[in-house]
């Protein structure tokens, strides 16, 4: 559920959704939990075409969903309780409308290319 533009209702509701399992968006930036009980921070490309992306726009759009995981928390302090609970993995991928493509992750604080394949 995206929370973004929403209510204060709204968002709420998309809080006590991502508690019960589902995922997250908020300022463009996806939160769930994966079945290794990590929280899976997804940042996505701005360009249309994958190969336009590049590893420099990886590492701000991470920085970027890292500010956004904060602020979030900020806000919603149940939210954050589950966040801190568990280990993070952050990725950058490119969303083509009916699934996305992983192109870069953190592993640890380096940044992990691996484009298009």
């Amino acid at each position: 559920m995206d929370i973004t533009e929403g209510s204060e209702q709204r968002r709420q509701l998309g809080i006590q959704q991502f508690l019960a399992g589902d995922s997250l968006v908020f300022d463009g930036v996806s939160f769930w939990r994966d079945r290794n009980q990590f929280l899976v921070v997804s940042s996505y490309s701005e360009f249309v075409h994958p190969e336009s992306s590049s590893p420099e726009e990886a590492a701000a759009k991470i920085a970027d969903s890292k500010n956004v995981l904060a602020k979030l928390s900020a806000m919603y302090p149940e939210f954050s309780q589950v966040a801190e609970s568990m280990p993070h993995k952050y990725e950058f991928c490119h969303d083509y409308g009916k699934g996305a493509i992983m192109l870069a992750f953190l592993e640890g604080e380096k940044l992990v290319w691996m484009g298009l394949s």
